[in-house]
């Protein structure tokens, strides 16, 4: 009789507390070992992750695609394919994210990235990246990143940047910049800067400025800066030959 009141016991404290534990569980899980499908908010998953807006979310290493932004206090890294219908992201991404409208990386994003609208990394950027309107990196950017509108980029650039219309850069250049209407940089620029009105670095440069209207520059600067090009035009310069003769004038540009 002790034992069959155990029994009975252990199985009301097991129904008692499976409702707490649903609680808990925000995914559908058809998985082994963390791997396999699962579809919600789960921790961890190898395989294929369903949800609508990440929080809980860990790791996953395979697809992560969601409906919306995750939430501010979200943890989750995502190793292989972020994808936003419309928008996604995590705390670090790791592959290639593609969001209809947008994706957001609060730490890093290292791989590809395209957003239909725009983009935004909070730390280091390494790779390539592509935002419909515009995009925005907060410390380093190393790669290819190019924005509809505009880029800005909070530290250094290194390889080619390109803003639809205007482009910005907080410290130094190593690469090449081109901006519709104008670019800036902050600090020192090695390399080519292109602005279609104007270009301006802070520091020193080294390379090739091109400004529409003009180009300046904070400090020294080394190599070729070009304002005005519609406006160049040939010059003839007087030349005398050996012989102290008028000899025809050569052009020269």
């Amino acid at each position: 009789m002790q034992t069959h009141f155990k029994a009975v016991l252990a199985v009301a404290c097991t129904l008692a507390a499976s409702p707490a534990h649903a609680q808990r569980t925000n995914s559908v899980d058809l998985t082994v070992n963390n791997v396999g499908i699962s579809i919600g908010d789960s921790r961890r998953v190898v395989g294929l992750r369903l949800n609508y807006r990440d929080r809980d979310l860990r790791e996953v290493t395979g697809v992560n695609a969601t409906v919306w932004m995750p939430y501010e206090d979200s943890r989750g890294d995502v190793r292989g394919l972020a994808l936003g219908l419309p928008a996604t992201g995590g705390r670090r991404v790791d592959g290639i994210a593609v969001g209809i409208v947008g994706i957001g990386a609060r730490e890093g994003l290292r791989g590809i990235a395209i957003g239909g609208v725009g983009m935004g990394v909070g730390d280091d950027m390494k790779g390539v990246a592509l935002g419909g309107i515009g995009m925005g990196v907060g410390q380093d950017l190393k790669g290819l990143a190019a924005g509809g509108i505009g880029l800005g980029i909070g530290n250094d650039l290194t390889g080619l940047g390109v803003g639809g219309i205007g482009l910005g850069i907080g410290r130094d250049l190593h690469g090449i910049v081109l901006g519709g209407i104008g670019a800036g940089i902050g600090g020192d620029m090695t390399g080519l800067a292109v602005g279609g009105l104007g270009i301006g670095t802070g520091g020193s440069g080294k390379g090739v400025l091109i400004g529409g209207l003009g180009a300046g520059v904070g400090q020294d600067f080394t190599g070729l800066s070009i304002t005005r090009p519609w406006d160049w035009r040939p010059v003839p310069c007087k030349r005398i030959d050996d012989h102290g003769r008028r000899a025809r004038p050569k052009t020269q540009w």
